[in-house]
């Protein structure tokens, strides 16, 4: 059990550190260009504390979005290999990629074995 808690975080940091950023930045560059208000904003050169504090929700949002797809991908992949994990995350804005990581790793690993594919 420790070393499933063990892989499933190094895993999860592994994954974050190497896909979940760079899409995480990918999206939301994409989404100030969809926003001319937060562009202008971002061109000033002072940005005042508010267009500060939107642009953090705005990424801490992309970067979910980035951490829930690539960690329920990689949770499907684990468990139709067999391998059903569980892990720890100690930020908060990586709770819902770790728990889109154990459901999508548990569902596929139960899907595997009651349908006896792969």
């Amino acid at each position: 059990m420790a070393a499933n808690i063990f892989i499933c975080t190094l895993l999860m940091w592994g994954l974050a550190a190497i896909v979940v950023i760079p899409l995480a930045q990918v999206l939301f560059r994409n989404s100030l260009q969809s926003r001319p208000d937060l562009m202008a904003d971002g061109e000033a050169a002072l940005i005042t504390e508010e267009a500060r504090e939107e642009y953090r929700k705005l990424y801490y949002t992309k970067f979910i979005q980035a951490d829930v797809l690539v960690m329920s991908i990689a949770g499907m992949i684990a468990g139709f290999a067999g391998f059903p994990l569980i892990g720890f995350a100690w930020k908060a804005k990586a709770w819902p990629g770790l728990l889109a990581l154990i459901g999508a790793s548990f569902l596929a690993f139960y899907i595997k074995r009651s349908a006896h594919v792969f």
